[in-house]
């Protein structure tokens, strides 16, 4: 990324801090977990699809991710969300 906008690796690193008050690779798991769960409330997507269309390659690594960010398991957040759609329309 920063040889993409020219910058000093280090430089573009105290830039994002500054401005997001994460560092870069912290500001990417949050926008990486944020998609994961719009895909699986809005999509029928497999969760093995889902970790590839927001750029993990291992599927342990997002799992351990996920659960840490919102508490549970990608499998046991759909089920929520199957759930909570089901008491909505009752």
């Amino acid at each position: 990324m920063a040889d993409y906008f020219h910058f000093h690796p280090s430089y573009l690193s105290s830039l994002v801090k500054k401005e997001f008050s994460k560092n870069l690779k912290d500001l990417l798991t949050d926008v990486r977990m944020s998609e994961a769960s719009k895909l699986l409330k809005n999509t029928d997507m497999t969760i093995e699809n889902i970790v590839l269309e927001v750029g993990y390659t291992n599927h342990s690594y997002f799992y351990k991710i996920f659960k840490k960010t919102y508490g549970m398991t990608p499998n046991q957040y759909k089920i929520k969300l199957t759930n909570q759609r089901k008491t909505k329309t009752e």
